[in-house]
């Protein structure tokens, strides 16, 4: 690819405002490594997070989680004695469930900032405030055009470049956080890494497989080949014979052409059999490296050609996903939400989470069992279970909780707590017919 090629499909991109971090000849600024085409590999191609994005295994992988996160409803709580309540009262409460900026659903800014999350390795959204010190919205920014450092005064800075060459800093304030900041891969705590990055070799192998593979098939299925004739060609005559070869064919609607060739010309096939090489298992195994570096299991990106070790049913692959591959970015945001986005007043009475229910809910029948011997064991009320199942409560009858039969209360020494029988003293009627009996 040609430096102005590379420099058209840079310009492209969305990365006007891409950082300026200055860099050395052994060490690149990343806007000119991302200009010529990305990080290099001993593979022979370049790679970074736009060149991963096209890759079929790494877009599956990272669009499964952040869909994923983003379609949960994520809801504000406020902690009460009995636990906790939905707090839909708090200014907060709507931007994270519903509209975080009037441009974007909650949907979209969550796919966004967790899309990020899994590529760049760190996602950040500017937090609008009123003079209250309430979010007013939250705006995405994108990774590339963010520094975080410490200034001289050890404090945490955010460098956020603008278009048209304007900056924009930011201090980080505990009281008032300007960005809502999550990273991962990190090792110093001040910024995440990309995985992208950390594993572009692996997936500059996968890309160098896609790139033969491609430029195989664009050639018509058809082997490189080494023309040879006894006689002497001129330089006119070789030309020429390479552009009718190619001509006619050359491309993949050409396949399967008849060649006539000329006297005494033979042709020596002289490339590999993509079968003979082992391309296909190849390309397998980059699909489930990819796989282990989100680790997304495969039937989530439609690979079903490895078992799991997790369970022989969809319920349980799902439920060790959602432990291992999803929590994390649960975690990441209903952390960052507390640290950036609720007052030191708040943060102690308010936490922000995802709903999950809907991901580890299992086939109908065994979600009314547990349900059911939840209910049985005086875990949950019938309202608890309605609410589980997504339906409206059926009003305060509906907050009674069953106790099991012969079931006995203990007490702290773990001994049987026996109630004593209340004695009354006896009203006038009493009296009285316990002087007739005696009389």
């Amino acid at each position: 690819m040609s430096l102005r090629t590379r420099l058209g499909s840079w310009l492209m991109r969305d990365v006007s405002g891409m950082y300026d971090n200055g860099g050395t000849s052994t060490a690149p600024a990343d806007w000119l490594v991302s200009m010529l085409g990305g990080a290099p590999t001993t593979a022979g191609v370049a790679m970074d997070e736009w060149i991963a994005e096209g890759m079929p295994a790494v877009y599956a992988c990272v669009h499964a989680i952040s869909e994923t996160v983003g379609q949960l409803p994520l809801k504000l709580y406020h902690k009460t004695a009995q636990g906790r309540e939905v707090a839909d009262g708090h200014p907060l409460y709507a931007i994270l469930h519903d509209l975080p900026n009037p441009e974007m659903t909650a949907y979209q800014f969550r796919e966004i900032l967790t899309r990020h999350l899994a590529m760049w390795g760190r996602a950040y959204a500017y937090i609008q405030r009123n003079a209250e010190n309430e979010v007013e919205a939250l705006w995405p920014i994108h990774p590339n055009r963010v520094k975080v450092d410490r200034n001289a005064m050890n404090v945490k800075r955010y460098t956020v470049n603008m278009s048209h060459g304007m900056q924009v800093e930011y201090l980080f304030n505990p009281d008032r956080p300007p960005i809502l900041h999550l990273h991962m891969n990190s090792n110093d705590g001040l910024d995440g890494r990309s995985p992208i990055m950390i594993n572009r070799e692996s997936l500059g192998v996968t890309k160098a497989t896609d790139d033969f593979i491609g430029a195989y098939f664009g050639n018509g299925a058809v082997p490189g080949i080494i023309v040879t004739h006894p006689g002497r060609l001129t330089e006119k005559a070789k030309e020429n014979f390479k552009k009718q070869w190619t001509e006619k064919f050359g491309g993949p609607t050409n396949r399967g052409k008849i060649a006539v060739l000329p006297e005494d010309v033979k042709i020596n096939v002289v490339s590999t059999d993509p079968q003979k090489s082992q391309l296909t298992e190849l390309s397998q195994e980059q699909i489930s490296a990819a796989a282990r570096i989100w680790r997304v299991p495969s039937f989530v990106i439609q690979n079903h050609t490895k078992d799991t070790s997790w369970g022989s049913g969809i319920e349980q692959m799902m439920i060790g996903w959602i432990n291992t591959g999803l929590m994390p970015y649960f975690e990441q945001w209903q952390q960052a939400i507390s640290r950036d986005c609720l007052s030191r007043k708040t943060y102690r009475t308010h936490y922000a989470k995802f709903v999950t229910a809907a991901l580890e809910r299992g086939d109908l029948k065994s979600t009314m069992d547990a349900l059911a011997i939840g209910r049985q064991n005086t875990i949950f009320s019938g309202n608890d279970c309605r609410e589980k199942l997504d339906e409206n409560a059926i009003g305060k009858q509906g907050d009674t909780y069953l106790i099991p039969s012969g079931a006995q209360v203990l007490g702290k020494d773990g001994k049987p707590v026996v109630d004593e029988p209340t004695l009354m003293p006896p009203d006038e009627k009493q009296i009285a017919k316990g002087s007739e009996a005696v009389n």
